[in-house]
């Protein structure tokens, strides 16, 4: 990869880790939580997707079935279930107390994932 464009991207990695992210886990059925996160550590693959999609909602993401449940949230083709399992596993991570979402809160909200028990 040239210089230049390892730049571009690490800039546009750049321009994600200002973002936040709402995550709806509502993998325990009736018992929904809500995280707002930084994406400063998210994995590269969901990023890049991030970057690339367009996309700033993603609903009834479960990754029981690998990326084909994952709303666009993983990129297709080689490594796509491993990229999925990284992605369900950051998740996982990120719904904790540090980050449980409290009303009112100040400060913005970039991308809405809505994890859905399958």
């Amino acid at each position: 990869m040239s210089a230049s464009k390892k730049a571009k991207t690490n800039t546009s990695y750049d321009d994600i880790n200002d973002k936040y992210m709402l995550l709806v886990n509502a993998l325990e059925p009736r018992e929904p939580k809500s995280y707002r996160f930084p994406l400063n550590d998210a994995p590269e693959c969901l990023k890049l997707v991030l970057l690339r999609s367009g996309k700033r909602q993603f609903e009834m993401v479960y990754f029981d079935d690998g990326a084909e449940g994952a709303d666009g949230l993983v990129a297709g083709g080689d490594g796509e279930d491993d990229d999925a399992k990284q992605v369900e596993d950051y998740f996982i991570d990120k719904s904790n107390f540090e980050n449980k979402l409290v009303l009112p809160f100040n400060g913005s909200i970039d991308f809405v994932v809505h994890l859905a028990h399958a």
